[in-house]
């Protein structure tokens, strides 16, 4: 899944913002499966099968741990550092990288 750079801020973003949810709405019990079950599907159309690490988030039946633990930020630092996206520069010059 080819992205730029601009793509990846703004899915970044949306990552952040369902940790935030998690850590807040999340810690109520009647919400468990459904947040979790959509930020599972919404990480996988977002950052592609590395999103499913989500669900991971179910394992934590009292949800009281899991909320510290930002997990689809995580997702999202990893997709990034591993397309090369997260440490990059945004833009390179046109003799960069040619000895002269």
């Amino acid at each position: 899944m080819a992205m730029s750079r601009s793509g990846f801020m703004w899915r970044l973003a949306v990552s952040v913002g369902i940790d935030l949810a998690d850590f807040t709405f999340g810690r109520l019990l009647a919400l468990v499966p459904w947040e979790e079950g959509v930020g599972t599907a919404l990480l996988v159309a977002l950052w592609g099968p590395m999103g499913i690490l989500y669900a991971t988030e179910l394992l934590d039946f009292t949800e009281q741990f899991d909320a510290f633990l930002p997990m689809a930020t995580i997702i999202a630092l990893m997709v990034g550092w591993r397309q090369g996206l997260l440490f990059s520069p945004k833009t390179k010059l046109p003799n960069q990288g040619t000895p002269q």
